[in-house]
Order: C-alpha cells, then structure tokens, then sequence
C-alpha cells in the first residue's frame, strides 16, 4: 500500500503524461510550461498530503 504522499504524487505523474497542456512543446521541442490548473491542483494535493499512513488505520484498527 502507498503512503498518502506518494499515491498523490503517482495521480500527478499520470495526469502530467497524458495531458496535452502538460506535454505541449514549443517550435524547438522544448516543454511550453504552459498552465495545467488540473496540474496544479494536484501538486497542491501531493504537497500537503502526508508523508506516512497512520498504521493503527491501515489495518481497520486493530493491532
């Protein structure tokens, strides 16, 4: 199971590989850094997501 940190940043991979504004390029080839607010709001979710799961949840509680 993925920590809440990395399964958030996995979500922003995914998006960013197949988004035409994340993949736009420019005449030369290079990346257009163009504006994704989809984009953005998943790097705010990867930033304040938690870095570790809570384990006494993980498993329903129980020890």
């Amino acid at each position: 199971m993925l920590n809440p940190q990395r399964a958030a940043l996995l979500r922003l991979w995914n998006h960013c590989l197949d988004c035409e504004t994340c993949t736009a390029t420019d005449e030369h080839g290079v990346n257009a850094d163009l504006k994704c607010p989809a984009a953005d709001a998943l790097y705010e979710e990867y930033r304040r997501a938690p870095r570790h799961q809570d384990l006494s949840t993980a498993r329903g509680g129980r020890p």
